[in-house]
């Protein structure tokens, strides 16, 4: 779920091939092999980012009420692994991306 949500996440941003490069990064750092065979929450937790900050990123551009539901899973089952740092994270990030972009009517919406 994580590096499809890595790759989603870079294909909606830049293109397919950020979306593959970014997948390929991730897939195999160290890190990342290594908190999927750990049995702490890690890998869930980076996963569940990785999906709620796509899933937001989606929302933004499209203004989709499916990514609102994913967004709002992704962020819920971060949040129930590890707590508020798992909603803080892609909140930030979403907002940041709405500061970019200038989007300022998605807070008025």
């Amino acid at each position: 779920m994580g590096t499809y949500s890595v790759y989603r996440l870079g294909k909606s941003l830049y293109n397919n091939e950020v979306g593959k490069l970014a997948a390929l990064i991730i897939a195999s750092s160290f890190a990342y092999l290594l908190a999927n065979n750990d049995v702490r929450m890690d890998a869930i937790l980076t996963a569940s980012i990785a999906l709620a900050t796509w899933q937001l990123v989606d929302f933004i551009q499209n203004k989709k009420i499916p990514a609102v539901i994913g967004a709002a899973l992704g962020l819920a089952l971060g949040f129930s692994t590890k707590g508020h740092i798992a909603v803080f994270v892609p909140a930030v990030a979403a907002l940041f991306y709405i500061l970019y972009r200038k989007d300022w009517n998605l807070f008025l919406n």
